[in-house]
């Protein structure tokens, strides 16, 4: 099997081409989601009062882009970019200029971000998506791609090289500058860190930095806090302070009056406030269909949304760490029947949200309550989409079966239930099968006892249903009727 599914490619202008899921190569796949998982998706988020806490004697300092992960894969003939997605994206100028310097380390896979070069103003991730628009595909020939790490050089692994091994290989073979290029770094000290900070970020207007801890094997995202406005939607209670709140669950309007839900803000409230939201959101409690809880498996009390608040987030993520897109409830809200749940919507969850104050100059409306407060900082093409109605197909029953066996006049049960969900593609988060195996027993103390499984192929949840029955059903156990 080839390494790119080259039917799945589409020219976007200028030789440039783009395939969704054209990756065949489960290793080079797995490559690269390992590598979201384990490093990309584990830096720490500080801002600017944090770096004095800094504490080592080998830090390096680079201007964070503001771009897409992207990995690079160079052997022999083929040279293209791919997302832990399985997209691939061929023919760029950035591929042209690289592919010679990297002809003696192939087979080799280098991570970086694909980004715009926005002639030393501050990159954009929504740039990225502009340019490999398919009516904007000329400009992708111009895209930059920044390498600041090295996964594999003539088909073996770097790990072992180490940050300052893997940077000092990457400066040898690419250079500082052009379409493809190595990302600088600057050895730095807590001092020199915040004055770096206050010029690209504070002068500069420039997103972050990252800086690599290499003493204590930590990487650091430096950025600053961005503000929201939100409309509060429920509340948990908190059982360490009598009738005081411990998490508010915020959300956002779409333009048709709907709600996005979005963060939860559990910090930056002292006791006092925590009591007075208490106080005012247990009188404008509401029926919802909706549930959700909040990290300490809490149930959330909904109210009337009627309560705009700001609130300071760190970022914002809007994959998981296999490259899939964060679903998010969509709501609507009338008085009688209060929340009812809609369509999920791909959206995005706010790291490190602190609350500031309540807005009381700001309605709740799709105006003052926009998506767009938060366009500049990720990159979604939904955000004017109306809710739509959450009817999910019904499950399709692939297998049943319930044995019984009797024990001194009681009797046991175990049932085995596979089905094929129908959902998965309107929400990613149904699997495609399912599998539950139910076992009672009247004389445990536990007496219930139940085992689920999932599965992406029919073939697989087959093969979880036939084992469990095979270990489940002994001598004595008959099948009922």
């Amino acid at each position: 099997m080839s390494t790119i599914d080259d039917n799945k490619l589409e020219a976007i202008g200028q030789g440039v081409m783009i395939g969704a899921n054209a990756l065949n190569d489960s290793e080079l796949l797995g490559l690269g989601r390992s590598y979201k998982r384990s490093v990309a998706a584990r830096y720490r988020l500080l801002n600017e009062g944090d770096i004095a806490d800094i504490e080592s004697d080998q830090l390096n300092a680079s201007l964070k882009l503001d771009g897409q992960l992207h990995f690079l894969y160079k052997a022999g003939d083929e040279c293209f970019l791919y997302n832990v997605n399985g997209r691939v994206i061929k023919g760029l100028g950035l591929l042209d200029e690289l592919a010679p310097a990297l002809a003696d380390l192939e087979p080799v896979v280098l991570v970086g971000e694909l980004y715009v070069n926005g002639d030393g103003g501050r990159t954009r991730v929504y740039d990225v998506s502009s340019a490999l628009g398919a009516g904007n595909g000329d400009k992708a020939r111009q895209l930059s791609f920044a390498v600041f790490d090295l996964l594999q050089l003539r088909g073996e692994s770097c790990w072992d090289l180490g940050f300052t091994g893997k940077q000092e290989k990457l400066a040898e073979v690419l250079p500082a500058e052009g379409l493809a290029h190595h990302v600088q770094q600057q050895e730095v000290d807590n001092k020199t860190l915040a004055q770096l900070y206050r010029k690209w970020v504070g002068e500069q207007d420039q997103e972050g930095i990252i800086c690599v801890d290499e003493q204590n094997h930590t990487v650091y995202k430096i950025k600053p806090r961005h503000n929201v406005d939100a409309v509060i939607l429920g509340f948990t209670e908190n059982p360490d302070l009598l009738d005081s709140v411990r998490v508010l669950l915020t959300g956002l309007m779409r333009p048709d009056g709907s709600f996005q839900v979005f963060a939860k803000v559990g910090t930056g409230f002292d006791d006092e406030q925590r009591k007075e939201f208490y106080q005012t959101l247990k009188a404008m409690e509401v029926p919802s269909a909706y549930r959700t809880t909040d990290r300490n498996h809490t149930l959330f009390t909904m109210v009337r949304p009627e309560i705009v608040i700001e609130f300071a987030f760190h970022d914002l993520i809007w994959e998981n760490s296999s490259g899939k897109p964060e679903m998010k409830p969509v709501l609507t809200y009338q008085p009688q029947e209060g929340y009812q749940a809609m369509l999920p919507q791909a959206f995005v969850s706010a790291l490190g949200p602190v609350f500031k104050r309540i807005r009381e100059d700001k309605q709740v409306s799709p105006n003052d309550l926009r998506l767009t407060q938060l366009q500049e900082f990720f990159d979604l093409d939904n955000l004017e989409q109306a809710a739509e109605s959450l009817e999910l197909a019904k499950s399709s029953l692939l297998q049943r079966e319930v044995f019984t066996k009797t024990t001194k006049g009681l009797i046991s049960v175990r049932k085995f239930l596979a089905w094929k969900t129908n959902k998965e593609q309107l929400d990613s988060n149904y699997p495609a099968y399912a599998f539950c195996f139910t076992d009672f027993s009247p004389g445990r103390k536990d007496p219930m006892k139940r085992v689920m499984r999932s599965a992406n192929t029919e073939e697989d949840i087959v093969t979880v249903y036939d084992g469990f029955k095979e270990e489940q059903v002994k001598r004595g156990w008959v099948a009922a009727d």
